[in-house]
């Protein structure tokens, strides 16, 4: 898939091919210990308020849309290592592996503190559009030694808002000054903590202000499937029940049944066989506890407290007229904080689930679903960005639940030709 983030790596004096990096706990020989996990101490994205801006004391509106600097600070970052990452929010389904060496991102450190073991990141204007990063991405971010060997991964979100608690008056073209969300930002710059060396790293500070993730999400579709929860009957088989279930409405009612308890109904009741209103109904009950056509029932047992012969009628009605429970879902096909809404167009059942910050799957579980049904799939990120809708037939018999070529959003419309509102006193 195409590559709208991220797009350029930061080539160091020190880049080893990622065909040469080992994984999580796949160390080299010479450097027999991966690096630690490094932990995200802040990770914002912001815009670089103008030149005369003050910090100001009372609350502040909401922040300004916009695309500036970022700034990234990490712990537990071992000397001399290189950071990458991996942007989810320009493919949710990458990895750290040879398949995705080309979406691997080193990023250079702005500032590092040795007695700390910590490392800044900063990039400007310029440097955020050539590496095509934006307000809001998530990403996946380890550090590498110069052995290859690699820590494991952390999630990073680049937070366009959250950190802003302070309120500046920025001067406004023409005069006067507007007041926004930001904050006093201290930035390392060089190397700290290292006595003796000749030149000291510093502390840089500017004032950055809020800016807006714009960006809507992606979807990888591939990475969507859909299937029956437990048993999937066949057409026949349906049908089959169909008939069970007309026949239990017409001579026994809705309750919990084990085989057992049909045969002493059908023999507490022989004059069913004989009545004409009855006679359909109770041959079909009759074949299906039977020993030989008892298969339909045993697919549906559901193993209740009355035993694992037993099938509740709601249970039966579901599975054979209004429908079977299905999962749907999404694996590593959209970016960690994303809210997904889907819906049966057919029977208007609708769920919602939102992505953890650091989770990759979601799941959901649909009481009714038959084949054919439409389901509507739309997703919005944590700022509010609505990805591209998506939608697709269910069936049973396909590997990943979804029928070829058959979009339920290709929706047919005709034209709009009211004639023209006549004016008044026309």
């Amino acid at each position: 898939m195409g590559i709208s983030g991220i797009s350029r790596p930061y080539v160091g004096q020190n880049g080893i091919d990622i065909n040469t990096v080992k994984q999580v706990c796949d160390r080299k020989v010479g450097d027999v210990t991966s690096p630690p996990t490094p932990s995200l101490a802040r990770a914002w994205a912001f815009e670089l308020a103008a030149d005369g801006s003050v910090l100001a004391p009372p609350p502040p509106p909401a922040g300004q849309p916009g695309r500036d600097p970022l700034v990234i600070e990490l712990g537990n970052i071992e000397v001399g290592t290189r950071i990458e990452l991996l942007s989810l929010s320009d493919n949710p389904k990458a990895e750290f592996d040879a398949k995705h060496k080309d979406e691997i991102f080193e990023l250079p450190l702005t500032g590092y503190d040795v007695a700390g073991r910590k490392a800044t990141i900063a990039l400007n204007e310029d440097q955020m559009k050539e590496k095509g990063i934006g307000a809001g991405e998530r990403f996946m971010l380890r550090q590498v030694d110069k052995d290859g060997n690699a820590s494991e991964a952390i999630h990073v979100h680049l937070d366009p808002q959250g950190w802003a608690n302070q309120a500046i008056n920025e001067p406004v073209q023409g005069g006067g000054t507007q007041r926004v969300n930001g904050r006093q930002i201290d930035i390392a710059v060089g190397v700290m903590g290292l006595a003796g060396a000749p030149d000291q790293g510093k502390m840089e500070r500017v004032l950055g202000k809020a800016t807006t993730d714009t960006t809507a999400p992606k979807l990888v579709e591939t990475n969507v499937t859909a299937g029956f929860v437990g048993v999937k009957l066949t057409p026949k088989e349906l049908e089959r029940g169909r008939e069970i279930t007309a026949a239990l409405t017409q001579l026994i009612g809705v309750g919990t049944y084990k085989t057992t308890d049909i045969q002493n109904h059908l023999t507490a009741n022989k004059s069913w066989e004989t009545n004409p209103s009855y006679a359909a109904s109770y041959k079909v009950l009759t074949d299906a506890v039977s020993p030989a056509g008892k298969d339909v029932w045993d697919r549906l047992a559901s193993g209740t407290a009355t035993g694992t012969d037993s099938v509740a009628f709601a249970k039966f009605q579901q599975a054979t007229w209004t429908g079977q429970e299905a999962l749907i879902k999404f694996d590593k096909a959209l970016e960690p904080g994303t809210t997904v809404n889907v819906q049966n167009s057919r029977t208007g059942e609708k769920l919602a689930v939102t992505m953890a910050a650091t989770a990759r799957t979601a799941e959901f579980r649909f009481q009714a679903i038959a084949d054919g049904d439409p389901l509507v799939i739309t997703y919005t990120d944590a700022a509010g960005n609505a990805g591209k809708p998506y939608g697709f037939r269910f069936d049973s018999t396909a590997p990943d639940g979804k029928a070829a070529k058959q979009n339920p959003l290709d929706i047919r419309l005709g034209g709009f030709n009211f004639k023209p509102t006549p004016a008044a006193g026309g």
